[in-house]
């Protein structure tokens, strides 16, 4: 970690976010859900994908948290997140959430119906989680994705770029960290590093639309999804 960089981003992910496509469609093929949606790798599906990245990365100013390699500035980890209020309490300025329709997209056939299928299996999840009524807090810290490029993994950049999280939030004066967390790594990170309680959990073999088409090797050690919380003082 020595030679890693942790920061937070603003204004610069709005202006820097293709600078990180390559992690971003990295992230597609290695996500245990994702892995079930073939196609991903293709060139139509992959510029779709990079349209997508942009209009989350442009949407609001939740800030966003990069692991830089110091030696060459690459970014090769990232924390995307949103600030989320409970329906119809957004922003006026962050009302319209469009890049949740993928409709928009055009994504080829069969890829479009998958992603919809994600979406409605991770929706679910939070709303089992009632986490506003729960918590009784106004507005929550989503991570929705944690990712770090490969030739970087198993050095304890997930786990600083969690700390750096937790410290902005808090200089934020935001009172739940929430995290949508479908990779076991993640949530043993969370779970044993950060104390993250488990609010609720989603079994991919009974909830999931697509568990079937999840390749054997991921189904071995990749069984649900858990909605995980940790409250700030």
């Amino acid at each position: 970690m020595e030679d890693i960089d942790i920061r937070v981003w603003v204004e610069e992910k709005k202006t820097r976010w293709a600078e990180l496509l390559d992690l971003w469609h990295q992230y597609w093929v290695f996500e245990p859900l994702n892995s079930g949606i073939l196609g991903l790798t293709e060139p139509e599906t992959k510029e779709k994908l990079s349209t997508l990245f942009h209009d989350m990365m442009t949407y609001d100013d939740t800030p966003f948290i990069v692991a830089v390699d110091r030696k060459t500035e690459k970014v090769v980890g990232f924390v995307l997140s949103f600030i989320e209020y409970p329906k119809g309490k957004h922003p006026i300025q962050v009302t319209d959430k469009a890049f949740s329709n993928y409709e928009k997209y055009k994504f080829p056939f069969g890829v479009k119906e998958r992603l919809e299928a994600l979406a409605s299996f991770l929706e679910q999840l939070l709303v089992k989680g009632d986490l506003f009524n729960k918590f009784g807090v106004e507005k929550i810290w989503l991570i929705e994705i944690t990712t770090v490029h490969q030739d970087y993994t198993r050095r304890g950049i997930a786990n600083a770029m969690t700390a750096k999280l937790l410290t902005v939030a808090r200089d934020m004066k935001l009172l739940l960290v929430v995290s949508e967390s479908t990779s076991k790594f993640t949530q043993q990170s969370k779970t044993h590093h950060f104390n993250f309680e488990i609010v609720c959990e989603s079994v991919y073999a009974s909830d999931y639309a697509h568990y079937d088409a999840m390749p054997g090797e991921m189904k071995k050690t990749h069984f649900s999804a858990f909605l995980l919380a940790k409250k700030l003082n």
